[in-house]
């Protein structure tokens, strides 16, 4: 099926396990998928069924995002990384093994 976002058309699209992610042309980033660890940046762990802005990246201009099993990570244009989901093992950067 066709994605519909709105008024926006899809610039980039990125997928990863049971997850994906959309950058609209004004730069700003949906997901959708298993919410598991709450990878998709929603601040929960709820799956998402239709394309959802993730609230957290409004007015940052992402370039890039990588879908990990249990993480993401999105990339700024201005050189910047966030990241969400589960931290176990280190993976988001963050300085410890939680979710940040």
């Amino acid at each position: 099926g066709r994605v519909v976002l709105q008024d926006n058309r899809v610039a980039a699209a990125f997928g990863g396990p049971s997850t994906t992610a959309l950058i609209d042309g004004e730069g700003a980033v949906l997901t959708c998928g298993v919410g598991l660890h709450g990878r998709l940046g929603h601040g929960d762990t709820g799956d998402v069924h239709t394309p959802r802005v993730v609230a957290g990246l409004r007015g940052v201009e992402v370039r890039s995002v990588s879908l990990g099993e249990r993480h993401s990570l999105f990339l700024s244009r201005s050189g910047h990384v966030w990241a969400c989901g589960d931290g176990a093992f280190g993976q988001l950067g963050c300085g410890d093994f939680t979710g940040c």
